[in-house]
């Protein structure tokens, strides 16, 4: 998926989600007025590890699918903000 430059966190929401990606934001969602944005960049690098990636997996008895776990490495030009409230 290309990158996409900072937008409100709305129009960014509507964009991914045609995409199937969705942002899981806290209550109460975000509106048109958010001051802050989101943006997006793809992983640097993803990889399969664990009992697939070791072919040590076992089919379970009930039929459920798979679990697969999955490392990703994020960009160096990625950046992760919270926002805390002011306490003051």
């Amino acid at each position: 998926m290309p990158a996409i430059q900072p937008r409100n966190p709305v129009s960014a929401a509507r964009s991914l989600s045609k995409k199937g990606v969705g942002i899981p934001f806290a209550l109460p969602h975000p509106t048109e007025e958010a001051k802050w944005k989101v943006a997006f960049e793809p992983p640097s690098d993803i990889n399969v590890v664990g009992s697939w990636a070791n072919q040590i997996c076992v089919k379970r008895r009930d039929g459920a699918q798979f679990g697969v776990d999955v490392t990703v490495e994020m960009p160096d030009v990625c950046q992760f903000h919270t926002f805390l409230p002011r306490l003051c």
